[in-house]
């Protein structure tokens, strides 16, 4: 909604809702409103509008990676892996898959640093293979290996992807 993309909120909420009551049905426009819920950061009342979005379309690859968003906006690191990974395997979009495997990358990163496992960064280190499989010109999976091996004190890997890393394209081309 053009409201939206000019962060009116309130105009787009007004909208929305409107849509909604006329069509309760519009999983679409549930999760819509679930996005508007996620800008404004009150992620729990994202997470609602999202779940009866996917109450209404299961298979809603986009209200999947919402709700992965929402969860790792509110910490719940493991919740937003298990979304990112729906995500992924409904996603038809290559560059969703990418982004996915990168998310859950960083959320693995955010586990390692609360619980201290290092079975987490290798996990991350093999969701970010798969993004260099998928995308191997884009520098982000390549960073964050290099911040992987860092965590792991692994000095001269952590260099080696890192340089690699910066000499691919930006990833804005997304």
């Amino acid at each position: 909604s053009l409201m939206f993309a000019l962060k009116n909120y309130s105009s787009a909420f007004s909208n929305i809702n409107k849509a909604l009551e006329l069509e309760p049905d519009f999983a679409e426009g549930w999760l819509f409103k679930g996005l508007i819920f996620h800008e404004l950061k009150r992620y729990d009342e994202a997470l609602i509008s999202i779940d009866k979005a996917l109450k209404l379309k299961e298979n809603f690859a986009d209200a999947w990676l919402s709700k992965a968003r929402a969860q790792h906006e509110l910490k719940r690191y493991d919740e937003a892996i298990r979304f990112y990974e729906k995500h992924i395997q409904l996603s038809g979009w290559p560059e969703d898959k990418y982004l996915s495997w990168n998310k859950i990358a960083q959320n693995l990163i955010s586990l390692f640093l609360i619980k201290g496992n290092k079975e987490l960064l290798e996990t991350a280190i093999s969701a970010l293979i798969e993004s260099t499989l998928m995308f191997p010109e884009y520098p982000d999976a390549y960073l964050t290996i290099g911040e992987c091996y860092w965590h792991l004190k692994e000095w001269q890997k952590a260099i080696e992807w890192t340089n690699n890393g910066l000499n691919k394209k930006p990833a804005e081309s997304l």
